[in-house]
C-alpha cells in the first residue's frame, strides 16, 4: 500500500464526511425549529413595511398580533426567504400579502416566539441525503480498492 495514496484517501474521506455531518446537523437543527413551532393561531397583521438591506435589496416586514388563551402577543416577521431587487416588486408582493389571512405559528411553551411562515427544510434534507450518498460511495470505493489491492 502506497502511503501517499493512503493520505489522499484519508483526506478525501475526512472532507466528505465532515461535509455530510455538517449538512446533516444543519438539517436536524432546521427540522427541530420547524417542529418546535407546532401551535397555530389566527394572526392580525398590524403593519407592513418594506425594509432595505445592506446589499440594496428589499424585504417585507410584517408586524402582527395573535391571541393565545386570552393573552395577546405582538411580534414581527421578516420574510427573509423573499428578496427583491427593487422597491416596486416588493410593493407588489406586499399588496398580495395584505389580502391573505395569516396564521401565527408559535411554540407551546413560549408563545411570544412566533413566525408567520413555517416551511419544512426540504433543501437541507436534499443536501444531507446527497452528501451522505457521496460519503458512503467513497467509503465503499476505498474498501473495494483495498480488497482488489489497488493501493
Amino acid at each position: 500500500m502506497n502511503f501517499g495514496n493512503q493520505r489522499v484517501w484519508n483526506f478525501l474521506l475526512i472532507v466528505v464526511g465532515a461535509t455530510f455531518f455538517w449538512t446533516f446537523a444543519k438539517f436536524t437543527a432546521e427540522a427541530f425549529h420547524y417542529r418546535s413551532y407546532s401551535q397555530k393561531a389566527q394572526a392580525k397583521v398590524l403593519n407592513w413595511q418594506i425594509v432595505e438591506t445592506k446589499n440594496d435589496e428589499f424585504k417585507i416586514l410584517a408586524t402582527y398580533q395573535f391571541e393565545v388563551k386570552g393573552a395577546v402577543f405582538h411580534s414581527s416577521h421578516l420574510f427573509s426567504d423573499q428578496t427583491f431587487h427593487n422597491r416596486y416588486a416588493a410593493e407588489e408582493v406586499q399588496d398580495s400579502f395584505k389580502k391573505k389571512n395569516w396564521t401565527a405559528w408559535y411554540r407551546n411553551t413560549t408563545p411570544p416566539k412566533s413566525t408567520l411562515s413555517r416551511t419544512y427544510p426540504f433543501k437541507s434534507l436534499f443536501y444531507a441525503l446527497i452528501s451522505g450518498a457521496v460519503f458512503i460511495y467513497f467509503f465503499w470505493l476505498r474498501y473495494y480498492l483495498r480488497q482488489k489491492k489497488y493501493f
